[in-house]
C-alpha cells in the first residue's frame, strides 16, 4: 500500500496544482476529493520533515525528475494495487528499481513524498482561505442575471461548502505548522510553476497568497 500512496502523492501533487488554476465553479468538488485525498496522504505517508527555504528549494529542484520518473513508469507501477501475486511483484520490483535509479542522483523517494505531502496539504489549506475570503464575489457572480444556470448551480454548490467552512473555522491542518504556511505562502509562485510546468503547458503561476493569519482556538 505505501508504494501506491507515493505514487498518489506525486501524481495527485502536480495533478491539483495544476487543475487549481481552474475556473472558480468548479472549485466546490475538486475540494471534496482533495480533502479525502489529503487525509489518506497524512495517514499513510511515513517520516516527517520541517519546511524550510533550503528544502522547499531541494523539493523543486528534484520533484520535476521524480516527477517525470513515475510517470514514464506510471503504467508498471500500476500493477502493484493488483491481486494477483505475480504482477504485484513485478511492479513492486519495478518500483525498488526507480528508487534505486533515482537513488544515484542523491533523491530520496520517500523524502519528496513526504515534502510534497506537506507542500500539498499547505497549498490546499492557503487556497481554501483565499476561496473562504472570496465568498462575497462568489455570491454576486452567482446572483449576477447574467451568469448562466448551470454556472449558478456549480457556483451555489461551492458557497454552500465554503460557508459550512468558514462557520466552522479553518484549522491549520494537522501535520504542518503555521511557519511551514508561511514559507509555503512566500513560495507559491515558484511551487506552482515548478509543478504546472511538469505537468505540460499551463497558465501563468497565481499571484502569492496574502498571509494566513493563525485561527484562534
Amino acid at each position: 500500500m505505501k508504494y501506491k500512496v507515493y505514487l498518489v502523492v506525486l501524481l495527485i501533487a502536480g495533478l491539483f496544482l495544476l487543475g487549481s488554476c481552474a475556473k472558480e465553479e468548479k472549485e466546490g468538488t475538486q475540494e471534496e476529493q482533495q480533502t479525502e485525498e489529503t487525509q489518506e496522504m497524512q495517514q499513510q505517508i511515513p517520516g516527517d520533515v520541517m519546511l524550510t527555504n533550503e528544502v522547499i528549494d531541494k523539493f523543486l529542484k528534484e520533484y520535476p525528475v521524480v516527477h517525470q520518473a513515475f510517470t514514464e513508469k506510471s503504467e508498471a507501477l500500476k500493477g502493484m494495487e493488483s491481486d494477483d501475486p505475480v504482477v504485484s511483484s513485478k511492479a513492486t520490483k519495478a518500483f525498488e528499481e526507480l528508487k534505486a535509479e533515482l537513488a544515484k542522483d542523491d533523491i530520496d523517494v520517500e523524502g519528496t513524498a513526504a515534502i510534497a505531502r506537506k507542500v500539498l496539504i499547505g497549498v490546499m489549506y492557503i487556497q481554501m482561505k483565499q476561496q473562504v475570503d472570496q465568498l462575497d464575489q462568489l455570491r454576486a457572480q452567482a446572483a449576477n442575471p447574467e451568469t448562466p444556470p448551470q454556472t449558478k448551480a456549480q457556483l451555489e454548490s461551492a458557497i454552500a461548502q465554503l460557508e459550512e467552512i468558514e462557520k466552522n473555522g479553518m484549522e491549520i491542518p494537522q501535520g504542518v505548522s503555521q511557519a511551514e504556511i508561511t514559507i509555503i505562502e512566500t513560495r507559491f509562485n515558484d511551487i506552482m510553476k515548478v509543478m504546472q510546468v511538469n505537468m505540460g503547458p499551463a497558465a501563468q503561476a497565481q499571484p502569492a497568497p496574502a498571509p494566513v493569519q493563525p485561527t484562534a482556538n
